[in-house]
């Protein structure tokens, strides 16, 4: 089984744990960090989580935006400082790869853990745009 580490980074973190091989996907394990960089810091430290890959979502500045919240820079500060292999990052529009429709056939919704269910979406594109996972495209988009 290959494991996929995902993050929703900012000032609280979603993150989640999914695992894959020819035949399926599964969530292991899911969560939101609070605390900014610093709680992410403290996380990702005493995770002991070993992944195959580590995919995260990117930052980007959006025009028209009267504040901009850093939170996020600091957070993917913190992980290129400490993870162990390359970073998969897509942009935060990619979360349209995968709605809450895809993750409640995929039995990967989580209810009320809204950077959680973020990180979800996160490691779902990454199934679908670069392990092109026909298992995980069946079940979550059946008609397609």
């Amino acid at each position: 089984m290959t494991k996929i580490f995902s993050f929703d980074p900012g000032g609280t973190t979603g993150w989640a744990l999914i695992e894959y091989n020819e035949k399926e996907s599964k969530l292991l394990d899911y969560g939101q960090i609070t605390g900014g960089y610093k709680g992410f810091k403290e996380f990702y430290l005493n995770s002991n989580i070993e992944a195959d890959v580590i995919v995260c979502e990117s930052f980007s500045l959006r025009p028209g935006m009267p504040s901009v919240n850093l939170e996020p820079c600091y957070v993917i500060g913190v992980l290129y400082a400490l993870a162990d292999k390359s970073i998969v990052f897509y942009p935060p529009s990619y979360k349209v790869f995968c709605n809450n429709d895809a993750l409640k056939r995929l039995e990967f919704y989580i209810k009320g853990k809204e950077h959680a269910r973020d990180a979800i979406r996160h490691a779902v594109a990454y199934l679908r745009i670069e392990v092109n996972h026909i298992p995980t495209m069946k079940k979550g988009w059946p008609d397609e």
